[in-house]
């Protein structure tokens, strides 16, 4: 859908030092812009009919792009907006600002959400941007604004944002959602937590070159065994269940005919799935995958609402 910037609707107060701008899109959506420590930044939100509908507060979820994507693109493609009409929810897609990095001795702007090893990557000069004070006001927006429910607010991400969501969301925001879902990232290193774990799904695909690279070169194993005997992912799970609260050796495995998943619970075996879901997603890329038959006809916004919804704060 093209965005027509052309009507300027409202300016809501957040904060002192915050205010949005509204520019409406269709009935349902609106492209949002705010200041944030002297940037501009961008958000695209979507309220659909069946969420004013709602009797209460509406859920709500928030989509955060891979490098060189932005909010508009995933708002048209990643599948959130038709699951957000269909389920009566909010759906937001903010983009990160463009940042210079240096990777492998190259030079390359584009658009990033900034995690802990992009801070070290940083360009001469360059400064990193504040990701998550504008996390903090989008959440204040939806809230305030738009009846958003405080304590059913999720986010997914792909990627790039995908590991900003596991390495600075679930770190330092975990006070403001739900649960997380993720898809095309892993985590290389723990983080330390400022509050409570909050339930992830992670989701990676069998055929992304990005991990292939780390994987001797092979595509990634989908066999329940082949999986947790493969370093990268075992790694991963160490990872994880350690940052979570969980036990390594207490899980479950469902695999299905595109997918296979682990399930990670507690100690005494309650809760299974709840808390840490992982899989490997057969055929997939490095994509996110919005149910086309390209993608396996997997529909991750499906995936992750499912999982979403058996959670609130």
């Amino acid at each position: 859908m093209k965005i027509i910037i052309s009507i300027l609707v409202s300016i809501f107060c957040l904060s002192a030092n915050a205010q949005t701008t509204q520019f409406k899109i269709d009935e349902y959506t609106s492209k949002m812009t705010i200041h944030i420590d002297s940037e501009l930044r961008e958000f695209i939100v979507h309220k659909p009919k069946k969420a004013n509908q709602r009797s209460g507060p509406v859920p709500v979820v928030f989509m955060f792009h891979g490098s060189s994507g932005t909010g508009k693109k995933f708002y048209n493609m990643s599948a959130w907006k038709e699951l957000g009409e269909k389920e009566g929810i909010i759906t937001v897609y903010p983009t990160g600002l463009k940042t210079c990095l240096i990777k492998d001795g190259v030079q390359k702007t584009t658009t990033k959400w900034i995690t802990s090893n992009k801070k070290t990557m940083l360009c001469p000069g360059e400064t990193a941007q504040d990701d998550l004070t504008f996390v903090d006001a989008m959440v204040n927006f939806v809230i305030t604004e738009l009846n958003g429910n405080p304590n059913r607010i999720y986010a997914a991400g792909f990627s790039n944002g995908a590991g900003f969501i596991m390495n600075q969301l679930l770190p330092h925001r975990s006070h403001l959602f739900a649960a997380f879902g993720t898809s095309g990232s892993l985590l290389k290193e723990e983080a330390q937590l400022q509050g409570d774990p909050i339930p992830l799904y992670s989701t990676i695909g069998e055929e992304d070159p990005l991990f292939i690279h780390h994987n001797n070169s092979s595509t990634l194993p989908v066999h329940p065994d082949s999986i947790l005997a493969n370093n990268l992912l075992a790694r991963n799970f160490e990872i994880m269940t350690n940052m979570l609260g969980l036990d390594l050796n207490s899980y479950k495995v469902r695999t299905k005919q595109k997918s296979t998943a682990f399930g990670f619970g507690t100690a005494n075996g309650t809760d299974f799935g709840q808390s840490y879901m992982f899989a490997v997603m057969k055929s997939i890329k490095h994509n996110w995958p919005s149910g086309k038959p390209r993608h396996n006809g997997i529909n991750l916004a499906e995936v992750f609402w499912k999982f979403f919804k058996k959670h609130k704060k």
